[in-house]
């Protein structure tokens, strides 16, 4: 809601009847010429089901997806159903506990081959992200650890739930002025 209004954008909430039909979500974005718009991989695939199905284009310059894995056949599948030279879709990655966006990753479709996955990309402003080993050292890239998250955005506790809390958020010994959260 927050950064559609403090950047000057009309903000267009989907209503729930809405969201039942592929076809009507479709018609929404026309009708309402949205350019810019958030979206689950999930939602996403039921919006490619209503292009498919309405043989159009969306009028999308900006896309944010996250909150599940992005499957690089999805990203695909919707370049193929925008008209603009100018569209540019973004993978977003970030648990609640980490105010939700921690990375940020803008996915070029003349890149998409050159990837077997998506990736979640790098930190955004004021956050970290560490790879970690079971010694809670960094590992080389490409070598398997656990995701850590650091900086600004990391919550501090949970509440009443202190060994949860003692598992979870931890000292960063890579920088003082914060804790990381251990994402799992």
């Amino acid at each position: 809601i927050f950064p559609a209004l403090f950047l000057g954008h009309s903000l267009y909430i989907m209503p729930e009847i809405i969201k039942r039909d592929s076809q009507k979500i479709i018609d929404f974005y026309i009708e309402n010429n949205i350019d810019i718009s958030e979206s689950t991989p999930t939602f996403l695939q039921f919006i490619l089901k209503g292009l498919k199905l309405k043989n159009t284009f969306l009028p999308l310059k900006y896309l944010l997806v996250g909150g599940e894995v992005l499957p690089k056949d999805t990203v695909k599948e919707l370049f193929s159903y925008i008209n603009s030279t100018n569209f540019s879709i973004a993978n977003v990655y970030g648990p609640t506990e980490c105010c939700v966006v921690s990375s940020f990753y803008e996915i070029k479709q003349s890149e998409l081959n050159k990837y077997h996955s998506i990736p979640i990309g790098k930190p955004m402003p004021n956050e970290y992200i560490y790879i970690i080993d079971k010694d809670k050292n960094p590992t080389p890239i490409g070598i398997p650890g656990e995701l850590y998250i650091s900086g600004e955005g990391v919550g501090r506790n949970y509440i009443n739930q202190h060994s949860l809390t003692a598992e979870k958020f931890l000292p960063d010994p890579f920088n003082k002025a914060y804790r990381m959260y251990k994402t799992g």
